[in-house]
């Protein structure tokens, strides 16, 4: 009887080996994405018969496999998504398939780029000189109109008007302009170009203001 149960064993054990299937895996190529974007991982069993999946994951090597992700399993396909990547996301990745029949495993390897924060950059001025009470500065870049990233103070001196307009630099790839719009006459009545790396643009509000008292060529009646 004891050797029965033996002759069973051992053909049961060959019968895994032969007819235990290595199934292909197809992953995604090696990834690489900036940080805080969302990493993407995707993994497709490679077979003509349909396979019944028992259990289909990613995992890092010696690390338990990726349960706090969004997953999608469907029959023949593993996709998962890590959003806000950042670099201790990065490296191997294996997408691992256990199947009824077979197995399979395969890799893709993450690349995150450095987070690195930029210093704010120190912001530009822009300064009229007018007679108008109801005058507002208007910010483009190009032909964008980027003035709600930006400041503005009025200051009356007898009867004209100093109006300074502050941008924090949200990164033009050409000069800005800076123009005077008058809604009462519903035009631009004058307009400035601002040159991004202009030092004289990052001096404090205070010395720009000075500045105003004599230059008048920004003067608009």
């Amino acid at each position: 009887m004891k050797r029965i149960f033996y002759y069973f064993f051992f053909f049961y054990w060959m019968s895994t080996l032969v007819f235990s299937i290595v199934f292909p895996l197809n992953t995604n190529q090696d990834v690489e994405v900036e940080c805080n974007q969302s990493i993407v991982l995707q993994c497709t069993i490679i077979s003509p018969e349909p396979v019944t999946v028992v259990d289909m994951h990613w995992m890092k090597p010696n690390a338990e496999r990726i349960t706090n992700r969004s997953c999608t399993l469907t029959s023949e396909s593993l996709t998962c998504t890590i959003t806000h990547a950042s670099p201790g996301d990065a490296g191997n990745y294996i997408c691992v398939l256990q199947a009824s029949n077979g197995h399979g495993n395969n890799k893709t390897t993450v690349t995150v780029r450095d987070c690195v924060k930029s210093a704010p950059s120190d912001p530009l001025y822009c300064i009229f000189i007018t007679n108008h009470s109801d005058g507002e500065v208007h910010w483009f870049c190009g032909e964008k109109n980027v003035t709600q990233a930006s400041g503005k103070k009025q200051v009356k001196k007898t009867h004209e008007y100093f109006i300074t307009s502050s941008l924090q630099d949200p990164g033009c790839d050409v000069d800005y302009n800076c123009s005077l719009w008058i809604p009462t006459l519903n035009t631009y009545v004058s307009s400035q170009c601002v040159q991004r790396n202009s030092s004289t643009n990052h001096k404090l509000p205070w010395i720009v203001l000075l500045l105003c008292f004599t230059f008048t060529k920004y003067k608009v009646y």
